[in-house]
Formats: structure tokens, sequence, C-alpha cells
């Protein structure tokens, strides 16, 4: 095997017994995993013991006597020869073959045409359970069944085992189907087979109505809904199943009980269902939040109670719930039939639980419903409640980034060290935590043996962390506690910008620990997010310079760009007084100071003047002139929408992609500025696809996107533009981006400023389908405009330019904008200007769904008294629309 020759270690197995063979797994064993090392240490001459440079020789030699010797997950685990793998079993027949086919698929669910193989040999018994399902699931990525159809004839037993399973997060019907080709997919292939008499309809049905029933995730649920669908079941098939329909209006996945109600409106003809047991199963449907789901309930009632006209004080106990929806239209249509139908006593009690909670125009008949003499007129405000404000209290603003209760301190006691470091290790987004660890490891370094001994349980972590911060940080720890820079082992994503900046630092400061000065490096942060205070800074370099210790040019920009000037105090006047060097310099000019740049320094001056937030004086534009980046500081961000158009199985697909740059800058001449002020690049207009999607500038980990804003605090406007291009490219959530949300999450810092970008994000957010991110969004909003953060002018221009493009959805807005209502009733004032900025941006052709914003507008005009103003009102008269849209802009129009 270490000659890499496999006709002679085949000729070697071939001479050994069964038995003798087994006693070798062993030693195969530790060859293998002898070799698995030798791969990845290419540097060490010995390749980790090997000896030579691993070969596919070597490797073909090793994986026969692994077949022949091993166990079935030692097999398993050896993914590069797979094509041998049917000679050698067919050979040696090992004992392995047993477990085999489960160890094959337990290792990639892609082993499945591997097995296949050997199940069609004759070799193994075809596996049973999960695992050979999620197999099957991924069999179209390889084309159509026919090849294996014809050889194993009793794949067509088996095949149906693929709807009794879920899947996971990688293999579901899913996810194959949304991959493949449609004449590839599941779907297709499974109504096929059905057509061609292979698989009764009924028995795919009951699948799929046993897969429903379990309430799996709504992405994988939904390709049962999809099917069933497709299979196209007549009334018959239906009607024996209704029992099964009635407990799907119970199920938590809203397509789930959109189909079920479509199928009870099918069968209301056949009348198989009793009143009894269709009034328990539309009870949950009157709660739920999809207004067309209520609304097919509301109809399946009415179709029972003109049947049957005593069921109506029955049914109108049962409908009654849905007065708590969210959609004006929906409380007036529940109105009408209560009032068609009659309430009872019972019912006009609980009626009193929704007056607060109804739209402003429908308060009238629920006044009347509940027997009131003189309904309160449509133009009254209903009275707020009581410790309720009208009139919301507005902060002052972001919070100085220097606020005293923002201030880092670092444990200075080995236990408070140990304590920070395995809390850092274990959460590395907590960006304040990583930062105290290692500033506090730096300042205590080297350390004697008794430190040794009480860091030796982080030492042991540090070496076991995978993420990517954490792992940085163990390199930290580890090198000071060696005694020498360890080499950096790259973990996944790697290959970002913001990555290559920590590893820069974390090499910097392994320098600076080792030294054994006990002074914090000079980019050491001195509040939370990253941020160092000048006076503060001014003293750390007094330190530096009375201990003979100077930092390198790259730890010197690292500083400037976590410079805050917001609070200068006396720090301009200490510096003055410091020695004469470029970085003094540049730190006064970033205090505002009268100093000249220095044009073999530029980089210094060009990160003190993002310091003191983008602004340089004249000499040093035109030295950025002359460098070909004028456009580095000062040009704005700007957006755009690309739009364009394919066409896959006759279908054609519209994709819209949210473009963020900045159009004065010139990327080859600035490249060496890039780290210092972060600017989006110029797009090449052939490829917006990739630049909608390529990595941002810290990557695709939480905790490096994080950390991206914490090593670079003054360009914050420039991380909150990442944050909207990844949210906006994937407003729709085709995606699952979990790790957006740590750009929403930084909305609701009250020390976040909201400038252009971080204005854009939170218009974008609020638009966005996944409910975390939309959560988010609503309590940023309020937040913002709580402290006063947040000018409500900005975020409605932003929402008018993107209502002007295909990206967003009204719908979405307006359940954002009553969400923020809920929160927070003393904000209709903004709300209300919010929605009138997205229901005028387009009057010659308003967006689909507007007529949501109109009746927010409306039930704010009618309950709080807001009106429209000159150029809203002009918007709306010009605004063309039929039915309720209309109906609506005339009822603006008339005001209250």
């Amino acid at each position: 095997m270490h000659a890499g020759d496999q006709p002679q270690t085949l000729a070697l197995l071939r001479a050994l017994g069964a038995d003798e063979r087994l006693q070798q797994a062993a030693s195969v064993r530790r060859m293998a995993a002898l070799l698995v090392k030798a791969r990845w240490h290419s540097k060490d001459d010995t390749y980790e013991g090997w000896g030579v440079a691993p070969t596919p020789d070597h490797e073909r030699a090793l994986f026969a006597a692994l077949v022949a010797c091993a166990s079935a997950d030692d097999i398993a685990g050896w993914v590069g020869q797979r094509d041998e793998l049917l000679p050698l079993c067919s050979e040696f027949r090992p004992p392995s073959l047993a477990t085999l086919g489960d160890a094959l698929l337990a290792a990639t669910p892609r082993s499945i045409e591997t097995v296949q193989a050997l199940i069609v040999a004759g070799l193994i018994e075809r596996p049973q359970g999960e695992r050979y399902a999620l197999g099957l699931m991924v069999l179209p990525f390889r084309g159509g069944l026919q090849p294996l159809w014809d050889a194993d004839p009793g794949l067509r037993d088996a095949l149906l085992c693929i709807l009794a399973f879920e899947g996971n997060r990688e293999v579901s019907l899913a996810a194959t189907d949304k991959y493949v080709a449609k004449a590839f997919a599941w779907s297709t292939q499974l109504c096929r087979l059905c057509d061609e008499g292979i698989y009764d309809r009924g028995v795919l049905l009951d699948h799929a109505l046993s897969a429903l029933e379990c309430d799996w995730p709504q992405f994988r649920a939904g390709w049962h809904s999809r099917f069933h669908a497709e299979l196209a079941p007549d009334r018959a098939l239906l009607a024996a199943r209704a029992g099964r329909y009635l407990g799907l209006c119970h199920s938590r996945i809203p397509p789930t009980v959109t189909l079920a109600l479509a199928v009870l409106k099918q069968l209301e003809a056949e009348r198989v269902v009793a009143d009894d047991d269709l009034f328990a199963a539309l009870l949950p449907v009157m709660h739920a939040q999809a207004k067309a789901q209520v609304m097919a309930a509301l109809k399946l009632v009415d179709a029972r109670v003109k049947r049957t006209p005593a069921l109506a004080s029955r049914a109108s106990g049962l409908i009654v719930g849905a007065l708590a929806h969210d959609a004006a239209d929906v409380q007036g249509a529940v109105l009408q039939r209560l009032a068609a139908w009659g309430v009872d006593a019972a019912l006009v009690e609980q009626l009193a639980l929704y007056e607060g909670r109804l739209a402003a125009v429908h308060v009238p008949a629920l006044q009347a419903l509940r027997g009131h003499a003189a309904a309160q007129a449509p133009g009254q405000a209903p009275l707020p409640a009581v410790g309720a404000s009208t009139h919301a209290v507005r902060g002052a603003g972001a919070l100085d980034p220097l606020d005293a209760a923002r201030q880092l301190r670092w444990p200075g006691d080995i236990d408070g060290q140990v304590a920070i470091v395995a809390r850092a290790l274990e959460d590395d987004c907590d960006t304040d935590a990583v930062e105290m660890a290692s500033v506090a490891l730096v300042c205590t370094a080297p350390f004697d043996a008794e430190q040794r001994k009480r860091l030796g349980p982080v030492i042991k972590r540090a070496g076991k962390v995978r993420s990517p911060v954490a792992q940085e940080l163990g390199r930290l720890l580890l090198s000071l506690v060696a005694g020498e820079p360890l080499d950096y082992v790259g973990p996944a994503g790697t290959g970002t910008d913001t990555a290559a900046l920590l590893r820069d630092r974390t090499d910097a400061w392994i320098g600076w620990g080792l030294q054994g000065s006990g002074l914090p490096p000079l980019s050491a942060a001195t509040h939370r997010d990253g941020w160092i205070s000048p006076q503060l800074l001014v003293d750390r370099l007094k330190q530096h310079l009375q201990a003979g210790l100077q930092s390198p040019p790259d730890e010197q920009l690292r500083t400037l760009l976590r410079l805050s000037c917001s609070q200068p105090g006396q720090a301009l006047e200490s510096a003055r007084h410091l020695p004469d060097a470029p970085f003094v310099q540049a730190l006064r000019y970033a205090l505002g100071d009268e100093v000249p740049p220095l044009r073999e320094h530029l980089p210094l001056f060009v990160a003190a003047a993002a310091a003191r937030g983008g602004q340089a004086d004249a000499m040093l534009q035109a030295m950025l002139q002359e460098a070909g980046a004028g456009g580095i500081l000062a040009a704005p961000l700007e957006w755009r929408v690309m739009s364009r158009s394919s066409e896959v199985d006759g279908r054609v697909y519209h994709h819209h992609h949210l473009i963020i740059e900045c159009a004065a800058r010139a990327p080859a001449a600035d490249a060496g500025l890039l780290p210092l002020v972060r600017r989006r690049r110029a797009v090449d207009g052939e490829r917006p696809w990739y630049y909608a999607h390529a990595p941002a500038f810290g990557g695709h980990e939480p905790c490096m996107v994080l950390c991206s804003a914490a090593l670079l605090p003054n360009c914050l406007e420039e991380h909150l533009a990442d944050g909207a291009a990844a949210i906006g490219n994937n407003l729709d959530w085709w995606e699952a981006q979990w790790r957006n949300k740590v750009y929403l999450q930084r909305l609701l810092d009250a020390g976040t400023p909201f400038g252009p970008a971080a204005t854009l994000l939170l218009a974008l957010g609020l638009g966005a389908k996944e409910p975390g991110e939309h959560a988010l969004a609503v309590d940023a909003l309020v937040a913002a405009l709580g402290e006063g953060r947040l000018q409500v002018g900005a975020l409605c221009r932003e929402l008018n330019a993107l209502s002007r493009t295909p990206l967003i959805k009204a719908s979405r807005y307006s359940r954002s904008l009553r969400a923020a209502l809920r929160l927070q009733p003393a904000l209709h004032t903004e709300i209300f200007a919010l929605a009138s900025a997205m229901a005028t941006a387009c009057p010659d052709a308003p967006q689909k769904d507007v007529a949501g914003l109109l009746e927010i507008m409306q039930e704010l005009m009618l309950a709080r008294g807001d009106r429209v103003d000159a150029q809203t009102r002009a918007a709306l008269e010009a605004m063309r629309g039929s039915g309720k849209v209309k109906t609506l802009v005339a009822s603006l129009l008339a005001g209250p």
C-alpha cells in the first residue's frame, strides 16, 4: 500500500483467508488515517509520517485493503474510488456488506447510485428507512429514472418511501424539485407513473395527505400541496377522504389550510360533510392571518346558512373571532354577516372585546350591533385608552458612541480573563467580548506557569473551535502561551476582506503581546462596537512613547478607522504636545487641527478624514484626485434595480437585482485604499447577478459580518449598505440567508445613526418576506422613530423610490406599518406619512395591493384625525384605480 502498488496489494489480500483479512483491519485503518493527514500537510517534508506526497495509486491500493479488511463505516468514509467498489466487493465478499448500504447512505445520500449497483448485483439487501429514502430523493439530479427502473424491478415497490419522510436541510423532495428541470422533478415523474398505471392515484393521494398531516415546515410541506394539485384527484377520491381534509384545516402551515379549504368548497355540492364537523374545522381558520383563508371560510359558512337558515345563530358565534383580523375588508365582511344573522346577548358582550381593534370605518357598525342608540359618527375619533399617549415622545438622536455606559473594561486578573475568553470562544458574535478577551491576553502576556495552568481549559478549547472569529482568538491565545507566532490555519470564509483584516490584526497583536510591555495595542477599542476615545488614545500613545514602543503603519491605520471624534475634549490640545510624527499629525488632522496632509502618508490622512465624517480639506482632495480616487470620501452611495428575464421549460421568470454602488470611485486607482474606506465597486452591466450575490465585505458568517463592523466602525454606512444589498436581493427569501438578520439587529442599537444606507436597509427590511427579518425591521422602525435617530422624511423618500420599482410588494408594507402602529400607536402621524409616500408613488399605475396602504390612511384619518397634504391630495386625484382602490381614494379626498 505504501508503494502505491494496487496489483501487489490485491495479490496479498487474495492469499489471505477471510479471517486473516479481518485481523488486518486495525492496521489498514491506521494507514488510511495517516494517508488522510498526509493529503493536507504538503508543507511538511515528512507528510505527517507518510514520507512522500500521496498519489492516486496510493489511494487505490489503500481502498482495496479497506474493502477487503475494514468495516462498512471505514469504506463509506473513503469517497475517492467508488467506481472500484463493486468489483472489489464481488471478489472478496467482505462481512461489511451486511451494513455497507446504510453506511454509504449515512456518509452522503448521493451514494444512492453506488448502493443501487450493489443491490442489482445481489451483494447487499435493499436498505430500509430514512437514509435510503433520502438517497432516492436525489436521483433526479442524475437524470431520469428509466435506467435504474430497468435494472432494478424491485425499485417500483420501494420508491414510494420517499413520500413518507420529511428530509432535512440538504435533501428533501422540495429541494430536489426546486433545482432540477420540470421533466425530471419528482412530482412530474410520479404523476407520469400514475398515468401509466404503475401507481394507483388513491395510494399517492393518501401518501400526500399523510405527509401534510405531519405539519412539516412550509418549504417541505408545500411540495406535497403542489403534488396534490398535480394529481388532480376527482370528487370521488376527495369525498372518500373528507374527514382528512377537515383535519387539515387545523394545520399551522398556510398552504395546507388553503388546500383543505379548496377541497371542502368542491365537496359542498356532494353534501358529505356534516354541519357540526365543518364548523369545528373552520373555527381555527377564522383566526388565520391569511386574508384569503378567512374569506374562503366565510363563504363556506354562507353556503351552509343559506341551505339551513336555522344555523345562523351558530354561524355568528363561529365567525366573530375573525374580527381580530388586521384587514378592514375582512372585518367588514364579518360585521355584515353578523348584522344579517343576528347576535344574542352573549355575543353582544363578546363584541365589546373588539371595539378598540377594529378599523375606524367599521366602529359605527360594531356600535350598532352592540345596541347603542346613537352610533359614533364616522369622523369622530375614538377616545384613546386610559393612560395612552396621543403623541410620541421623541429622543434626542443616536446615543454617543463614547457614552460612559459603553466604555469597555477588560479584566486584569487571570480568573476574569479565563471567563471572558471562554465566553468569546463560545459566542464570537459578541464582538465586545472578543475585543476585551484579546486585549486582556495581550496585556498579560507573557504568562507564568501558574497563569498557564489557570488558562488550561480555554487553551484546550482554543484548538477545537471552528468559527472564524473564535479561531483567530484561539490563535492569539495559543501563540502568546507558546511564546511564538503560530501559523494561520484558515477556517471557512477566509477569502473575505474582513477575514484578511482580522488575520493581519491578530498577527500584529501577537507580535505586540510577545514584547511583554503590558500595554494595550494602539488599535484596541475603548468603547463598545470597536470605537476608540481620542483622549484615551492620546494617553495610550504617551505610554507607548515612554516605553519606547512604536506601532507598525497597518496598526496605525486600524486605529484611525476606529477613532470617534464625537468628544474631542482636550484630546487635540494634548495631541499637540506629542512628538511630531506622521501618525500624530494624522491624529491631529482627524481631531480638526489645521495640519497639512503628507503625500507620502496619504492612507493615514484618508483614514483620518474618514474619522471626522469624511471631511477632507482642499489639499487632501487634490492629492486624492491626483491618485485617481477623488470620490473615495465624498461620493454618495447610489442604488438602482436591474431586471432581466429567463425562460425554463417554457415558463418565463423575472429577476430583479438591487445594485448599490459608489458611482464616483475608480476601483483600480484606489485599490490600496479599499480597506480604509469601504466602498462598493462599480457594477459590470453584464454581470448584475454576480454582483448582487457575491460575498460582501464581511462574508457569509454572522460572526464575520459583525466583526467587519467592529473592525471599521467609521465605515458603518458601508457595512449597512452591504446589508441593504443582501436583504434587497433576497426579499422573497428564495435562499435561506439567516446571516442577514445581523444587519437589521444593528439598527436596534441606540448608538446607530440613520444615514442613507441605514435608511435604505430599514426600508427594505420592512418589505422582507422572512418573518424574522420583518419583525426586526418593525422593531427598528419603532425604536428609531421614538429615539429620534430616524427622520421620517428620509424614510418616506426611500419608500417612495422603492415603490416605483418591481422589487417590493405593497402588501408586506401594509402588514409592517400595522404592526408598528400596534406597538406604538403614538406614531400614527409618521405611519400615515409612510403609507402616503408609498401609496402615491405611481398614481398612473398603482402597485398591486396598494389598497392595504390606502386603508391604513383611511383608518388613521378617521380615528386619529390625520390629514393628507397638498402633494398627496394631488397624487390621489391623479390616481387611476377601480373597485376598492377607487372607493378608498374617494373617501380620503372627501375627508372625515
